[in-house]
């Protein structure tokens, strides 16, 4: 009975299963965003903020053109159910609006950079940067040159366009973590962060160090980040609405200050990465690219086995 017994072996536990992130999970979890990427994306979310208040309050004035959003497709989507329920085909700004979106990200899409954040790709990132600002600006101009005639479906579509790509480059180099032109998987994000402390915090679950952890670190990050996202999109929004009704700037040339402001942006990042590129890519830049977050990540994770 005894060898019986000890013949019987017992099965070993089965290993703990990781839970599978993206690398812009890592990026977090290593360290906050860089400076950089933080600045930048609330720059960008202030322009787009601006150039969506200045259209919702009808920069774009032509027949069956009506003030319509330009930074998202929600509203877009829900406003074209409705010209097609009540049989209203004057009204193409909401499906221009949307053709124009996704032909500015498919543009992106085909010129940014593949993969994360890469600091020697900085021209590449500022070309597009320009060609938003230029889009921005040519929709300010088509519709002071319209003057509600002849023009009118183009401003919308460029400025949709410029939106499209902007927020395809913010997508493509930080792996979905920045969208820049609307805030609605932003709000979801926040809902779930706050959700899951909630449950760990109503468990007991408690940290390696013996600390109930609440909020983690990533999940700090993120919150910071998108803190900076919604400020920047509605101080752009308000800039945009005193542009348009303090002021009283006819037409569409509210959108000649996000132009600028984007332009300024390309510029900068154009002569950063001038400089990285003549000093052979040694060049320090108050940012940090993903791969070396997951670098640093790794060398973390094998110093702790």
């Amino acid at each position: 009975m005894a060898e019986t017994s000890s013949m019987i072996k017992v099965a070993p536990a089965a290993p703990e299963r990781a839970v599978a992130r993206r690398p812009s999970f890592t990026l977090l979890a290593s360290e906050d965003l860089s400076p950089l990427v933080l600045r930048t994306a609330f720059v960008l979310a202030a322009c787009a903020g601006c150039t969506n208040a200045a259209a919702m309050l009808g920069a774009f004035s032509a027949p069956g053109i009506g003030a319509t959003g330009v930074t998202h497709v929600t509203g877009s989507l829900t406003k074209m159910g409705m010209v097609v329920a009540d049989h209203d085909r004057a009204h193409s700004a909401p499906a221009l609006a949307i053709l124009g979106y996704v032909s500015g990200a498919a543009a992106a899409g085909a010129s940014a950079p593949p993969g994360l954040l890469d600091l020697d790709r900085l021209r590449d990132y500022a070309a597009i940067l320009f060609a938003t600002a230029l889009l921005l600006a040519g929709a300010a101009g088509l519709q002071e040159l319209d003057h509600g005639h002849g023009f009118g479906f183009l401003p919308v579509v460029a400025a949709a366009a410029a939106c499209g790509a902007q927020n395809g480059l913010a997508t493509a180099a930080t792996s979905s973590i920045v969208r820049t032109t609307h805030m609605t998987g932003m709000a979801t994000d926040v809902g779930l962060i706050l959700g899951r402390a909630a449950g760990r915090l109503r468990r007991g679950d408690r940290g390696p160090d013996g600390a109930r952890p609440g909020l983690t670190g990533p999940e700090l990050c993120r919150l910071g980040l998108y803190g900076r996202l919604a400020l920047g999109f509605v101080g752009g929004a308000a800039v945009g609405s005193a542009l348009v009704d303090k002021l009283e700037l006819k037409y569409a040339r509210a959108l000649y200050a996000p132009a600028a402001v984007v332009l300024a942006v390309a510029a900068a990042a154009a002569a950063m990465g001038g400089g990285r590129a003549a000093a052979g890519g040694d060049v320090e830049l108050p940012a940090r690219t993903a791969d070396a977050a997951i670098e640093e990540a790794g060398e973390q994770k094998s110093e702790q086995v």
